[in-house]
C-alpha cells in the first residue's frame, strides 16, 4: 500500500468533513439536533451523526498514532458526549482537532507502518488482526459513509454541502491525484 494514497484520502476526507460542517453551520439549532420528521439517514440526527464521525475518528486515529492504547483510544472516541458538543462550533472545533492529529498521522506514515498488523478485540468480543493500512482504509472510507448520511439529511433541510465526490476534490486541488 502506498502512504500517498493514504494521505491523499485523509485530505480528500478534510475537504468533504469542512463542506459538511459549513453547511451545517447554516442549520438551525434545532434543525441540528431534530430527529422527528427527516430523513432517517444517520445517527439520528445531523449533531449525532457528526459527533459520531468526529469520535471515530478520535478513537482510530489516537490509536493508530500510539497516543492512545488500542482499547482505551477505542473508549475515547465512544467519549465525546451530546452535552460536550451543544452547537455547530463546539464540535467543528472537535473536528478540527481530530482532523490535525489525523493529518500528522497521515503525513508521517510510511509503507512499513501501513504493514505493521495490529490486534484488536471487536465489540463483539473477537480478536483480529488488521494491518495499519487497512485500518487507515477504514478511517477513511468510515468518515465517506457518515458525510454521506449528513448530507443527505443537510439536503433536506435545504442547506446541502453540494458535490462532495472525490472526482470534485481532485479537480478544485487542481493537480494529479496520488499513485
Amino acid at each position: 500500500m502506498d502512504p500517498e494514497v493514504i494521505r491523499e484520502l485523509f485530505a480528500y476526507g478534510r475537504w468533504a468533513s469542512a463542506r459538511v460542517f459549513d453547511a451545517a453551520a447554516r442549520l438551525t439549532p434545532a434543525q441540528f439536533t431534530a430527529t422527528e420528521g427527516i430523513q432517517d439517514a444517520g445517527r439520528g440526527s445531523v449533531h449525532d451523526t457528526l459527533r459520531h464521525l468526529v469520535g471515530t475518528q478520535v478513537g482510530w486515529v489516537s490509536m493508530l498514532s500510539g497516543s492512545m492504547a488500542p482499547d482505551e483510544g477505542r473508549a475515547r472516541g465512544r467519549a465525546l458526549q451530546q452535552v460536550d458538543f451543544p452547537d455547530v462550533a463546539a464540535l467543528r472545533a472537535a473536528w478540527e482537532a481530530a482532523e490535525a492529529e489525523a493529518a500528522d498521522l497521515a503525513g508521517r506514515v510510511t509503507a512499513g507502518d501501513l504493514d505493521r498488523v495490529v490486534s484488536l478485540t471487536t465489540a463483539s468480543g473477537a480478536l483480529v488482526d488488521l494491518t495499519v493500512g487497512g485500518l487507515l482504509l477504514h478511517v477513511a472510507n468510515h468518515g465517506t459513509q457518515h458525510r454521506s448520511e449528513a448530507a443527505a439529511m443537510l439536503t433536506a433541510f435545504g442547506q446541502s454541502p453540494g458535490n462532495l465526490d472525490l472526482f470534485f476534490y481532485l479537480i478544485e486541488r487542481g493537480a494529479p491525484a496520488a499513485r
